[in-house]
């Protein structure tokens, strides 16, 4: 999935692991990321976007259909 593969190549670039909410701002990695799509299940597309929202994680990759 390309929304995958963008979100792994924002973390790798800004040389942090990946984005787990309460654990860390989204200001260790300058390209923290998380990811709103059809493959990601309700619950944890809610929180990636709490995430963005509030600050957390500085880029939300979403498909096309979500983004609408």
């Amino acid at each position: 999935m390309d929304c995958e593969a963008t979100c792994a190549m924002l973390t790798a670039l800004g040389g942090g692991g990946e984005f787990r909410p309460g654990r860390e701002s989204g200001k260790e990695n300058p390209y923290s990321a998380v990811m709103v799509g059809g493959a990601v299940p309700a619950h944890q597309r809610r929180e990636n976007l709490a995430a963005f929202k509030d600050g957390q994680v500085r880029c939300l990759v979403c498909t096309d259909a979500v983004a609408r």
